[in-house]
């Protein structure tokens, strides 16, 4: 995966929203003030395992997104990274596409290719899970074709809940699996999207494929308020945090001292929630 660059000295900072992650990532009583709870609705703290991040143009989503894919790889937590941002320089780049038509092949192409993308990575950074995906390609020959809720099913929901199964002791302690988060960006503006994207993506997010998944598995997007993926979500009653952020000014001169109480807060509550480092099989 190609993860976006961190640049240290980046102005926009995000202190709360960088401690407010590291809990929601670790933390097993996290519970946030936004997660829905209405009639009909009642999740468990830890099925909450999407978190929707929205912020303007210049809010600093993607050098968030870097600094989070930044120490989740470093724990060894980092699942995979999706943008639906695409090249300037590549021919079906939203910047270079002269047609909506192209630009809906372009968008519909990426959303098809998220789920294989994303099993690609999963497999990739645990090696323990490799084996139960690539035996279900192998009974499924065909599910790389069928419709991308069912495919994302049959091809890394089930294979993943098999290795998790896999993992449950005979006797002893319970030995857990540290998180796996996937990073989802680049939902910019609705016009560059094709006319039902969002909401086939919204759908996706919030079926039962994802809700299906083992706890650990987690997926942070970010998007743009202009989207409505938001707005898509909590109609389905998606189990997801929701978060907006605002461009923040430049830091003073202070900003290493800044930077460094971000890693002291985010550093405590990785402690107050992080198991073990002495996994058996997993990370």
């Amino acid at each position: 995966m190609t993860l976006p660059k961190v640049y240290a000295t980046e102005s926009q900072n995000h202190s709360t929203l960088m401690r407010l992650i590291a809990e929601w990532t670790f933390s097993p009583s996290f519970r946030h003030s936004n997660f829905p709870l209405s009639e009909g609705h009642f999740f468990k703290p830890r099925t909450n395992n999407l978190m929707c991040i929205s912020g303007a143009a210049g809010s600093g989503k993607t050098q968030l997104a870097a600094r989070v894919a930044h120490w989740l790889s470093e724990m060894g937590c980092l699942g995979g990274y999706f943008t639906f941002d695409q090249p300037a320089t590549s021919p079906t780049s939203p910047s270079s596409l002269s047609s909506g038509s192209s630009s809906s092949s372009s968008f519909s192409s990426l959303l098809d290719a998220l789920p294989l993308t994303l099993i690609h990575q999963a497999a990739t950074v645990e090696p323990g899970l490799a084996p139960f995906i690539s035996d279900t390609f192998t009974k499924n020959t065909g599910a790389a074709q069928q419709p991308l809720e069912q495919r994302f099913e049959t091809l890394f929901v089930l294979p993943t809940q098999a290795f998790v199964a896999n993992r449950l002791p005979t006797g002893g302690a319970w030995n857990p699996l540290p998180p796996l988060v996937f990073i989802i960006d680049g939902l910019s503006e609705s016009v560059a999207h094709p006319p039902g994207a969002v909401d086939a993506f919204a759908a996706w997010v919030a079926g039962r494929g994802v809700r299906w998944l083992p706890p650990h598995v987690r997926f942070l997007i970010l998007t743009r308020p202009e989207v409505g993926l938001e707005g898509m979500l909590r109609e389905r009653g998606a189990a997801c945090v929701y978060e907006e952020m605002d461009v923040e000014t430049p830091l003073t001169s202070h900003s290493d001292s800044e930077a460094e109480r971000v890693d002291r807060g985010v550093t405590a509550a990785l402690e107050s929630g992080v198991p073990s480092p002495s996994f058996k099989g997993g990370h």
